[in-house]
């Protein structure tokens, strides 16, 4: 049976629907982009209900195209019929400063931790602070390039 990535995604979700407290879903679409994890979630192409229970951190402002702005605000208004808690414009430099992630990591508390957005030179940065809060290399905080997958 071949799956589709649709196909895959509905499946993840159906684990995290079962124990939603476990799980922490990273994912495309801040700027309301179409086709994006977001857009697909709140059009209903994935089978996921959001709710009140779910929570929505967008970690930038909205890049200010008509495009995107337009795209957003459709984007904030599905989020807004379902209930979901929304906490917008969280940071504004597009990459977390030492501190900013330092609290991060200091409240989440992964298990794992697998910085995933910038040049290497961000992603070294982000791994140097996981070391100081005790993350080990390739042990509890990975490097991961363009389509490598890790199994934890």
């Amino acid at each position: 049976m071949v799956l589709t990535r649709s196909e895959d995604i509905n499946r993840a979700l159906r684990v995290v629907k079962e124990n939603p407290n476990k799980y922490l879903i990273i994912c495309t679409g801040h700027q309301g982009e179409r086709n994006s994890f977001l857009d697909k979630l709140t059009s209903g192409v994935y089978h996921y209900k959001l709710s009140s229970e779910d929570g929505i951190i967008f970690s930038s402002e909205t890049i200010p195209t008509p495009v995107n702005i337009a795209n957003k605000m459709a984007l904030l208004k599905r989020l807004e019929s379902s209930g979901v808690q929304i906490a917008d414009d969280v940071h504004v430099s597009g990459h977390a400063y030492r501190n900013d992630l330092k609290t991060f990591l200091k409240i989440l508390k992964p298990i794992h931790f697998i910085p995933s957005h910038g040049g290497i030179d961000k992603i070294s940065a982000a791994i140097n602070v996981g070391n100081e809060l005790g993350y080990q290399l390739n042990k509890t905080s990975h490097i991961l390039l363009d389509h490598q997958e890790l199994e934890l």
